[in-house]
């Protein structure tokens, strides 16, 4: 318990895989991530003075919840029972509190047992990505030791990060879709094929949609004949019909490879 002191902020790291204590984008889940510089994997330290001694209660700097055991089995690959992000009150009281518990092998290196004598434990030391952190009630590995880094507190508050670039050609398509007269404009200046030209979408002035035969210098669109038939013929016989434009049928006589009789065959091979 020494290495968590009220108010101050710290990093889990797994001894094994060498992963964060990360809050998942959900809201809920906790997993294991490499990303050290990130709110996901900054957790805040709270002191809870029971009756039996203090606990430790680990609040997420992201999310605003608290890391918690459940009597969820744990997904498929995983071992033991669910961790989860969960709100404090009373009934949860129980699921949020640990006791740091040292391990032995140096002062930074701990062991989080929960009030319900469950340890919280990572996964997947041979498959890779079960990421997922779990609580078991045994210390059968090495996967139950968490190493703690703690968070220096600044006085000044970090500096904003960059704006991403300006694109040359300029922002992307939908950037100002609130607006549908630029966005209108915006996608008339990108270059198009002939087929998004043809599918382009209709000008858009104010709330009004314009066809493009009313546009101003546009002629109107000329709609596609489709051809003639070609193979239907205008009127009287078919060719094959009239008895003096038929040709005569040519005959020819098969013969067998050995049959010296017929005239053309090689003289070798008489």
């Amino acid at each position: 318990m020494d290495r968590f002191q009220d108010g101050h902020h710290v990093r889990l790291r797994s001894r094994v895989r060498r992963n964060y204590i990360h809050a998942a984008e959900d809201g809920e889940s906790v997993t294991l991530s490499q990303v050290r510089v990130s709110m996901n994997a900054a957790w805040a330290v709270h002191i809870y003075n029971g009756d039996d001694g203090p606990y430790l209660l680990l609040y997420s700097a992201a999310y605003g919840r608290y890391l918690a055991a459940t009597a969820t089995p744990a997904r498929l690959g995983h071992h033991g029972l669910r961790a989860e992000l969960r709100d404090y009150n009373q009934s949860e009281l129980e699921a949020i509190t640990w006791r740091a518990v040292g391990s032995g092998f140096a002062d930074d290196v701990v062991l989080l047992r929960n009030v319900g004598g469950l340890y919280l434990r990572s996964n997947g030391r041979y498959v890779r990505w079960n990421v997922g952190v779990s609580v078991d009630n045994s210390v059968s590995s090495m996967m139950y030791y968490w190493v703690v880094e703690s968070i220096p507190a600044r006085e000044d508050m970090p500096a904003l990060p960059a704006p991403p670039p300006i694109p040359p050609w300029g922002p992307l398509p939908g950037a100002g879709a609130a607006d549908p007269v630029r966005a209108g404009a915006r996608r008339r200046a990108l270059p198009r094929g002939p087929r998004e030209r043809r599918l382009a979408p209709d000008l858009v002035q104010g709330q009004v949609r314009v066809s493009p035969e009313g546009r101003p210098g546009v002629p109107p669109r000329r709609r596609r004949v489709p051809p003639e038939h070609r193979h239907v013929r205008s009127s009287g016989p078919p060719r094959e019909a009239d008895p003096a434009r038929r040709r005569p049928a040519r005959r020819r006589l098969w013969r067998h490879p050995r049959d010296c009789r017929l005239p053309g065959r090689h003289p070798c091979l008489q």
